[in-house]
């Protein structure tokens, strides 16, 4: 058995490295869950809208001193009862916005959108 020696960090210090631990694997996999999509021009003229890839939004984030992507899905999942499964960021005309994905216990599926620039909140869709 072995004994463990408490570290010299404390318990928010520890819980903020995780966090942004897992802030920067969901960007490094989020190439490999969703393919780069773009919004069709329908008649409704909807906006086209570009994802970034991992390294890009890394990239970005620090650029633009964007909101923390992690701190912004942990409120949302609180907010809507849901847990966090994804975060991408994603370029509408000249704002960058978060697009978040929640999982409800009914099994549904919630996307999110913030402002990247400050986190407001800007809508959501598949919350009833």
């Amino acid at each position: 058995m072995f004994i463990v020696r408490s570290l010299p960090i404390s318990k928010a210090q520890l819980m903020r490295c995780a966090g942004l631990a897992l802030v920067f694997m969901l960007l490094a996999y989020a190439p490999a869950l969703a393919v780069e999509r773009r919004v069709e021009h329908h008649v409704d003229h909807r906006v086209e809208r570009a994802c970034l890839t991992a390294a890009q939004a890394r990239e970005k984030i620090a650029q633009h001193k964007f909101a923390e992507p992690f701190r912004l899905m942990l409120a949302m999942a609180k907010r809507f009862r849901a847990e966090a499964i994804g975060a991408r960021l994603c370029r509408k005309k000249d704002d960058f916005i978060y697009e978040i994905m929640l999982l409800r216990r009914d099994g549904r599926v919630i996307h999110v959108y913030m402002k990247a620039s400050n986190g407001q909140f800007v809508r959501a869709t598949n919350i009833k």
